[in-house]
This record gives structure tokens, C-alpha cells and sequence, in this order.
């Protein structure tokens, strides 16, 4: 299973830079798509003058990053932005569960936890009832202990790795409802 890697960068620009940094911005996403690996990315603009750019983009693996953050696009983006830049940008890294509904860099942590409850049911049930049609048959044999062990394991590594990422990703625009959000090649 491939260890998917989202990376938030927040930027505080200077001020009257921000149309210059936006479009340099938009044209290193755009580039930003051709690497093996690249699974979208989305732009936060500030709610105010003077706040902060954040910039929410994924890879498949950590290998395909890497590419990424070596390339010369990358670079030269860097050097760039040395121009619009107020400080240097904060740069996280998540994998896994750490990411399912955080936002650092936002006005709050994540979406209210009403939406979190019905984005996490609605993915926990089904996966479940799934898991228990088609893996019970094959386990009956195991002691209940194990059964629900490696039920518990592969519900967790699915919601981890493929569920919960896809549909934080197409109900974005209702968990992180904002204005200001815009999505860019996801």
C-alpha cells in the first residue's frame, strides 16, 4: 500500500505581491501535475489583507515527493518566490490518519464535528458491513479475538489510505466550507 504524503505550505506575502505570487503560483501547480505521483493540490487564499496563503497539495509516496521537491521546476519556483515572500513559508508534512480533517494554517483546526460524524459513518458503515460480508466466511475458523484484530486492521488501513482521503478530497467544498478556498487540479 503506498504511504500517501500531503503537504501544507503556509506563505505570508508581502503586501501588493499577491497577484504576482499567484500567478507564479498557478503556474507551478499547473507544472506540479505532470510528476508521477501528484494527486491535486488546493489554494487557501487569505480571509484578510496580509494573512496567509495556504496550500494543501498531495503525492501517492513519499519517492514521488521527493522527485517533485528536486526538481528544477521546484527550484527555480523557490527562487522566485524569494521576491514576493514576507517570511519563509511554514511547510508540513501528514500522512495517514493525521490529516483526515486537519487544516493547519486555517481560521480552525478542521470542520465542525457534526460534519466529521457524518463523513466518518457514512464511510464506516459500509466498509464494515462490507468487511463483515465478504471477510467473515474466510476467518470463521479464528478466535473472535483475531477475527475482530484483523477486521479492526484492514477497516483502519482502508479508511486511512483510501477512503477517508477520497472523500475528504470530492466533499471538500462542504467540510471546509470557505470562500476563499479554491481548488486547483485535485
Amino acid at each position: 500500500m503506498d504511504d500517501a504524503i500531503t503537504i501544507i505550505v503556509s506563505w505570508k506575502i508581502k503586501p501588493g505581491r499577491e497577484p504576482e505570487f499567484e500567478a507564479g503560483l498557478q503556474e507551478v501547480i499547473e507544472a506540479a501535475k505532470s510528476f508521477d505521483g501528484h494527486q491535486g493540490a488546493h489554494v487557501n487564499k487569505p480571509d484578510m489583507p496580509g494573512g496567509e496563503y495556504v496550500i494543501v497539495f498531495r503525492f501517492n509516496n513519499v519517492e514521488n515527493l521527493r522527485k517533485w521537491e528536486d526538481s528544477d521546476v521546484r527550484k527555480d519556483w523557490l527562487v522566485r518566490a524569494e521576491a514576493f515572500k514576507e517570511k519563509d513559508p511554514d511547510v508540513q508534512k501528514f500522512t495517514g490518519l493525521e490529516f483526515w480533517f486537519t487544516r493547519p494554517g486555517t481560521a480552525s483546526d478542521g470542520p465542525p464535528r457534526y460534519k466529521i460524524v457524518i463523513v466518518t459513518v457514512a464511510a464506516i458503515y459500509p466498509l464494515l458491513n462490507a468487511l463483515n460480508l465478504v471477510l467473515k466466511p474466510m476467518i470463521t475458523a479464528l478466535p473472535s479475538f483475531f477475527q475482530e484484530i484483523l477486521t479492526t486492521t484492514i477497516l483502519v488501513s482502508l479508511l486511512t489510505y483510501v477512503v477517508m482521503p477520497f472523500l475528504t478530497r470530492i466533499l471538500a467544498f462542504w467540510l471546509f466550507d470557505n470562500a476563499h478556498s479554491k481548488d486547483v487540479g485535485v
